[in-house]
C-alpha cells in the first residue's frame, strides 16, 4: 500500500510540473508574439498615413459638395417676351415650378410652347399678382393644359371675360385657390416663396393689389412685382418688410408711377428685368425710371430688346441669359463680365484693353448729330480698341443721357450709332424710345469717359 501511494504522489508531481511547464511556454510565446506585433513597419504606417489623407481628402471633397448641394439650390427664372404683359417662370431645375402671371390672352400659345419645352408637365403654383387682362390673359388655357396643385390669386375681383374664364376653369377642374397674406411662406423644392404683399386692402388702383413675392434659396433672391405702384411700395418700405434681393422685375413695365427711390433703395439687387413690349402706346419703360436704374448701378435688361431672359442664380452667381448671349454677374463684384454679347463690339477682352491712356488720348469721337432722325454716331479713331464701359453719351439742353454698358468695347476704327425716338430699333444702341434730341433749340451732344471727364463734345449748329 505505501509503495502504491508513493508512486501516485510522485507521478501526480510530475504532471504539475509538465502542466506549468505548458503554460510558461504558451505565456512566453503570447509575449514574444505580442512584442513581434508591437515592431513599427515604417512602410506599413507610410502607407496608412497616405490612405487616411486620401480618405481625409474624399471625406472633406464630399462634404463640400454636400454641404454646397444642402445650402445652395439652384434658382432659376425666366422672364418670358411676351411684350406689353408679364409671365415669369421660376423653377429650382428639380421639377418644380412656379408661373408668377400667364400674359395676354394671345400669349397662351407661346407660353404653353415654352412650359413644354422646358419639360414642364405639372405646375405647383400659380401666382396672379393682379386681374388685368395682361397678367391673367392667357391664365385659363394654361389652367386646362396643366395640372396644378395650388393657384395664388389677388384678392380684387375684377369685372373682365378674361378673369370669369379663369375662375370658370379654377371651379371646373376644382383647383385649390389661395388669397395672398403677407408673411405667408411657401416651398418650392428648397426654395421659399415668401408672400410680401399688398399690405394694405383698400386701394384706388387695381395695380397696387398686385400680389409681391420673393422667390429665394439660401442666399439670393428675386422680387416680383407685378404692376405694383407708390402706394403699396411706401406701404412696404414704412412697415420695415425685408425687401432686399438680387433680380428685381421691374414694376408695371418700367412705369414712372412705380419703382420709386425709396423702394429701390430697399431692394438694392443687382440686376433688374423690365417686361415691356417694343414701341408700346404707354411710354414704357419711362425714361427717368431707365435713368434711375442707371444712376443706381443696377444692370437692367428689357424683353423687347433681349427677347426672353433666363437668371440663373446658384447662390453664389448670376448667369443672365439672353438671345443666345450669356452674361456672369458675380456676387462679390460691382462689374459683369460679358461672353458672347453682341453688344462687345471687338472681340478683345476688356483687361487687354489700354486703360493708362489719358481719354482725350483715346481718339474716339462724335462724328454726327442727327437731331431730326434721333441719332448720334461715334468713331474710335484710335490704333487700338477703347472700353466705354461706364462712358455716356449726353443732351446738353435736356440733360438726358445715354450710359454704356458694362464691357462695351469698340475696336479700333470701329464705329458706334445710338438712336432715339421712333427709329430706336435701328442702332446699335437704344438712348431712349421717345424723343431726346431739341430740333427748336441748341442741343449739342457731350461724351464723357467713366471717370466724368469730357472726350468729346459736338456742337449743334441746326437750331
Amino acid at each position: 500500500m505505501k509503495n502504491k501511494g508513493g508512486f501516485g504522489i510522485g507521478k501526480l508531481v510530475f504532471a504539475l510540473i509538465v502542466v506549468v511547464s505548458l503554460i510558461v511556454g504558451v505565456v512566453g510565446a503570447n509575449d514574444a508574439a505580442a512584442t513581434s506585433n508591437q515592431t513599427p513597419n515604417p512602410i506599413s504606417e507610410a502607407a496608412l498615413e497616405g490612405n487616411a489623407s486620401q480618405a481625409g481628402e474624399d471625406l472633406t471633397q464630399r462634404e463640400s459638395e454636400e454641404q454646397k448641394s444642402v445650402d445652395d439650390p439652384v434658382l432659376q427664372v425666366h422672364f418670358l417676351d411676351v411684350g406689353q404683359a408679364l409671365c415669369v417662370l421660376v423653377t429650382d431645375t428639380q421639377g418644380n415650378e412656379l408661373l408668377y402671371d400667364a400674359g395676354n390672352e394671345g400669349d397662351a400659345a407661346f407660353i404653353i410652347s415654352y412650359l413644354k419645352e422646358m419639360d414642364v408637365e405639372r405646375l405647383e403654383y400659380i401666382v396672379n399678382s393682379h386681374p388685368h387682362e395682361d397678367h391673367i390673359g392667357g391664365m385659363d388655357r394654361i389652367l386646362e393644359k396643366f395640372e396644378v396643385d395650388q393657384v395664388i390669386l389677388s384678392e380684387k375681383a375684377y369685372d373682365s371675360q378674361a378673369y370669369r374664364d379663369v375662375l370658370e376653369i379654377l371651379d371646373e377642374k376644382q383647383i385649390d385657390v389661395v388669397y395672398p397674406v403677407s408673411g405667408t411662406v411657401y416651398a418650392l423644392g428648397e426654395l421659399s416663396i415668401q408672400i410680401l404683399g399688398p399690405l394694405g386692402s383698400e386701394y384706388e388702383s387695381t395695380n397696387d393689389y398686385s400680389v409681391i413675392v420673393k422667390v429665394g434659396n439660401k442666399r439670393q433672391s428675386v422680387l416680383l412685382t407685378g404692376d405694383s405702384e407708390a402706394t403699396a411700395e411706401h406701404e412696404l418700405v414704412e412697415a420695415g418688410v425685408d425687401l432686399q434681393a438680387d433680380v428685381f422685375q421691374v414694376s408695371h413695365h418700367g412705369s414712372s408711377t412705380s419703382n420709386t427711390i425709396q423702394y429701390l433703395s430697399k431692394v438694392d439687387p443687382q440686376v433688374a428685368v423690365i417686361s415691356v413690349g417694343a414701341n408700346n402706346s404707354y411710354g414704357h419703360p419711362d425714361a427717368i425710371i431707365l435713368d434711375r436704374l442707371r444712376n443706381m448701378g443696377i444692370s437692367t435688361y428689357e424683353t423687347d430688346l433681349e427677347g426672353t431672359i433666363v437668371m440663373t442664380l446658384d447662390g453664389d452667381q448670376i448667369f443672365v441669359e439672353a438671345k443666345g448671349e450669356e452674361v456672369r454677374e458675380n456676387a462679390s463684384s460691382e462689374e459683369m463680365q460679358t461672353i458672347g454679347s453682341d453688344k462687345v463690339i471687338s472681340g478683345l477682352a476688356a483687361e487687354e484693353i489700354d486703360e493708362e491712356k489719358d481719354a482725350k488720348q483715346l481718339g474716339v469721337v462724335i462724328t454726327e448729330l442727327d437731331k431730326r432722325a434721333e441719332y448720334v454716331m461715334i468713331q474710335n479713331n484710335d490704333s487700338e480698341a477703347v472700353n466705354l464701359s461706364g462712358w455716356r453719351i449726353e443732351s446738353t439742353d435736356g440733360g438726358q443721357e445715354f450710359l454704356f454698358p458694362m464691357q462695351t468695347i469698340l475696336e479700333a476704327g470701329g464705329f458706334l450709332k445710338i438712336t432715339s425716338g421712333p427709329i430706336s430699333s435701328e442702332g446699335d444702341f437704344i438712348m431712349a424710345k421717345g424723343h431726346v434730341w431739341d430740333n427748336e433749340n441748341q442741343d449739342s451732344a457731350r461724351l464723357i469717359d467713366s471717370n466724368g471727364l469730357e472726350v468729346d463734345f459736338f456742337e449743334d449748329t441746326n437750331y
